[in-house]
């Protein structure tokens, strides 16, 4: 496998883990967050809830915050956010494979025991409307913000240099604030090559050298996309077409 020089845009603890990964394969990154990821207290609903949706790992980044809920089956997209719902004290956590908040959602509401649960989603402050299934009943409560942050200098120098292999976002907000700060510094974006971990918003679709998609919702398969590991995760297709 090929060493690569890899732009991580993640926040700044999620880049830290990535980059550990990468670089134990090998690889060469440079971290660039995107996001800066702060918990928000928030309020319980006055209403009884039968489990709690958690779509990131940060919903849980206050575990005091969602103390009073820790009784509670939670319903967690991925292996990472599961992970992150036990340390903050969860005992009850499903992890399920599905890409994106709507996706989740129609697996619980095809569950004949969860017909007519009321389920509570901690999300974050900026997030995408998700059509809810008939048979279920849900809640969000915005337990974090994700606040803008500029690109790194350094990292722009490196992409202005073409020091740079791939950039790797994990979301629709990053990659449109990667698309718009590569387009306020003037870096020609036709010269690089992207891997996505879910859909892009439209503005991110096109103009690049190359767009890959992971397979599945997780990092293993973004990794896959572009080349990182030894095994083959997406198809792609030059000349900044969207794989997806």
């Amino acid at each position: 496998m090929q060493a690569m020089r890899v732009l991580v845009t993640r926040a700044k603890t999620q880049a830290r883990r990535t980059a550990a990964r990468l670089e134990a394969l090998g690889h060469d990154v440079v971290e660039a967050p995107l996001l800066e990821i702060v918990p928000v207290d928030f309020a319980l609903p006055p209403r009884s809830f039968d489990g709690v949706v958690i779509t990131s790992a940060n919903a849980v980044a206050a575990p005091a915050a969602s103390a009073p809920l820790h009784r509670l089956p939670v319903f967690a997209m991925g292996e990472a956010s599961a992970a992150a719902a036990r340390a903050a004290g969860f005992a009850d956590v499903e992890a399920i494979r599905a890409a994106g908040a709507a996706a989740l959602y129609a697996d619980l509401g095809a569950r004949p025991k969860l017909a007519g649960a009321r389920l509570l989603h901690l999300t974050g402050r900026d997030r995408t409307p998700a059509e809810v299934p008939e048979a279920l009943s849900v809640e969000a409560v915005t337990a974090y913000a994700a606040a803008r942050r500029d690109l790194d200098p350094a990292a722009a120098t490196a992409l202005r240099a073409g020091r740079i292999d791939w950039l790797l976002t994990y979301s629709q907000r990053s990659a449109a604030i990667l698309t718009a700060e590569l387009a306020r510094l003037g870096i020609n974006r036709a010269r690089l090559s992207l891997a996505t971990l879910g859909p892009l918003p439209e503005p991110s679709m096109t103009g690049w050298r190359r767009v890959v998609r992971a397979a599945r919702p997780d990092e293993d398969a973004l990794f896959a996309a572009a080349g990182l590991l030894c095994e083959k995760g997406a198809e792609t297709r030059g000349s900044g077409a969207y794989d997806g």
